[in-house]
């Protein structure tokens, strides 16, 4: 590693601050894989800042579209002019410095690091759709001022179907979601081709958060 690197690393392990640290362990997370785009990082460290109970002191607010922080987004800026995280229109990734912190954070919290990867695993790949009908449903109060809400409302029974069809979800999250009966969900899941027998429930993603 490079001298400047080295100086890079040091300086977050000593001076970064709790985002910084979750926003590079997101990155590092499920083997580097980038995560997409600017809006899911701030939906992820929002969920992730509410396990914690510091969302609101982390300066999330109800946006346009979905819970959206200031103070996130200029920590992300910092950690980009810093040179450990690399950010494009789509997607954001560590430099090899922000790898070389990433490490050290995961070797010192395994835990949190692991909580982090279960996140980054469930929602990273989702679509934006399905990843604010989730946001939505999950935390209604967000859903104020929300023109990405009035427009997904009509559709987010499907969308709902197709975490559940992915096993992003269980069967049961899915009827806690859409505020239905299991045997509702049951019954739709099979209209849409969802057999029950089609995945293993007890390994659903999104019921090992």
């Amino acid at each position: 590693m490079h001298a400047v690197e080295s100086d890079i690393v040091r300086h977050v392990l000593a001076e970064g601050n709790g985002i910084h640290k979750l926003v590079i362990m997101l990155a590092h997370a499920c083997d580097d894989m980038p995560v997409q785009g600017n809006e899911k990082m701030q939906k992820l460290v929002f969920m992730l800042s509410d396990v914690d109970d510091n969302a609101d002191e982390l300066g999330f607010y109800k946006d346009m579209h979905g819970p959206y922080s200031d103070i996130v987004e200029e920590e992300m800026r910092y950690l980009n002019d810093l040179g450990v995280l690399s950010i494009d229109s789509a997607q954001m990734r560590l430099t090899d410095a922000g790898k070389a912190v990433a490490k050290r954070l995961a070797d010192e919290d395994p835990d949190a690091f692991e909580t982090v990867a279960r996140y980054k695993e469930m929602f990273n790949d989702m679509s934006t759709d399905e990843l604010l009908t989730y946001v939505y449903l999950s935390y209604p109060s967000m859903t104020e001022h929300s023109q990405a809400y009035d427009k997904l409302k009509p559709h987010m029974e499907k969308h709902v179907m197709s975490m559940l069809r992915k096993a992003k979800i269980s069967s049961g999250r899915a009827a806690e979601l859409l505020g239905r009966s299991l045997e509702y969900v049951l019954a739709e899941a099979a209209k849409n081709g969802i057999r029950s027998w089609d995945f293993d429930e007890s390994r659903v993603l999104g019921d090992r958060l």
